[in-house]
């Protein structure tokens, strides 16, 4: 099903749902560690962030201990397959960065470098994940329980509410990007659009407006339509998309730098690093730009 609150339902019955289905779909990922160890790592991970983006959405109203302590979890959750992920990100922006990378090096120092990301990912996939799996499993029947218990008295008001803070929230990082465009403050912007991307997907159907003439029970009109326009959840993928491409970017760069062999004698020193920084520079130009045309003062949620 999908992520959405659907309009014509009970909003406490709606999160209900959706937060479950995201628990079962960590719990599925977790059982296909062992065949597709790299996609299952991925899905569970696009799972947490969207249970966590509904845990921010809800805020207060899950309880303030509670709504910190099952953010928590789930942080934890995803470090446990830190590492592994890792490794997969690297290969995946070596691959990705591959066109760019044939025009600029030789040909066989692209293939040795390749050669070194994949047997690095070779040696993480040979690593046994059981025991994080059995730690994941755990936090899972904790997290299951603290869900069901949350009363999840929250009104479309109050959602309302949470969602400007998130985009406010947004709007400041980017503010702190452009002004001071360095990996920390990208690292935040990043995580405040995926926030804000996966809120837009769960309000999409559910208009938020003041003047909506929502019913006092928490189910919205059924004729209503979404503040929230497909444009600008378009906008905000794309985004955060070129902001990934920006974090992997960085992680490759910080490990060039920190470890000059780390991909073996395929590229000469110094120029991979140059590579990189350069690829750095356009993407910031890309995300800025894109940035504007979603935070600029006069852009509204239905543009």
């Amino acid at each position: 099903m999908q992520f959405t609150l659907r309009a014509n339902k009970p909003l406490a019955e709606e999160i209900r749902r959706i937060a479950f289905e995201q628990l079962d779909g960590i719990d599925k990922q977790l059982t296909l560690l062992t065949h597709d160890r790299q996609d299952a790592i991925h899905e569970m991970r696009k799972h947490i962030k969207r249970i966590r983006a509904l845990l921010r959405l809800l805020g207060n109203t899950f309880g303030k201990r509670r709504l910190k302590k099952e953010n928590r979890r789930f942080r934890d959750m995803a470090r446990l397959f830190a590492l592994h992920r890792d490794e997969d990100a690297q290969l995946e922006t070596f691959e990705r960065l591959t066109p760019r990378l044939i025009d600029t090096f030789p040909e066989v120092d692209f293939q040795q470098c390749r050669a070194v990301l994949i047997s690095r990912q070779h040696k993480a996939v040979e690593q046994s994940v059981k025991q994080q799996t059995k730690s994941a499993q755990k936090m899972l029947v904790k997290a299951r329980k603290a869900i069901a218990a949350a009363p999840l008295n929250v009104t479309h008001q109050q959602l309302r509410k949470h969602f400007i803070q998130t985009s406010k929230q947004a709007r400041h990082a980017f503010t702190l990007a452009v002004n001071d465009p360095v990996e920390d403050h990208f690292h935040e912007w990043r995580k405040c659009i995926k926030d804000l991307l996966y809120q837009s997907e769960l309000l999409k159907k559910i208009c938020l407006s003041k003047k909506s003439g929502l019913l006092k029970k928490g189910i919205s009109l059924k004729n209503s339509s979404s503040d929230i326009s497909k444009k600008y959840r378009i906008r905000l993928d794309q985004l955060a998309e070129m902001l990934g491409d920006y974090n992997d970017i960085c992680e490759m760069l910080v490990r060039s730098k920190m470890e000059p062999q780390w991909l073996g004698d395929g590229m000469s020193e110094g120029a991979l690093e140059v590579f990189l920084e350069d690829y750095l520079k356009e993407l910031e130009h890309q995300t800025t730009q894109l940035g504007l045309s979603i935070f600029r003062p006069d852009r509204h949620l239905h543009d």
